[in-house]
């Protein structure tokens, strides 16, 4: 948990919702403005589900200033999306 606490307050500009929370809590929430963020450590039957959203502008500005913050995605090679924002087509699926 701390070295995401790093990399998200170090390189994404988020803060800790909950200043002076212990960096070895199972939950951490973080904030950026109005977005909210929650890490946790949690895994197997006692995670819960989430799902994150995160709606910016300019992301192409925002890639390149993690990225001189330290954002490494040398090890994602075969990963395009960790390469970088890409323009896709997005079509709704109905799961109902």
């Amino acid at each position: 948990m701390p070295q995401a606490i790093a990399f998200y307050t170090g390189v994404l500009d988020f803060q800790l919702k909950y200043p002076g929370t212990p960096e070895t809590d199972w939950v951490i929430d973080l904030i950026n403005g109005a977005a909210e963020l929650q890490l946790t450590i949690l895994e197997g039957e006692y995670l819960f589900g989430s799902v994150v959203n995160v709606w910016v502008d300019e992301v192409d500005d925002l890639f390149q200033k993690y990225k001189s913050r330290g954002l490494d995605t040398s090890n994602k090679t075969a990963s395009p999306v960790h390469q970088g924002p890409t323009d896709q087509s997005w079509v709704p699926v109905n799961f109902m």
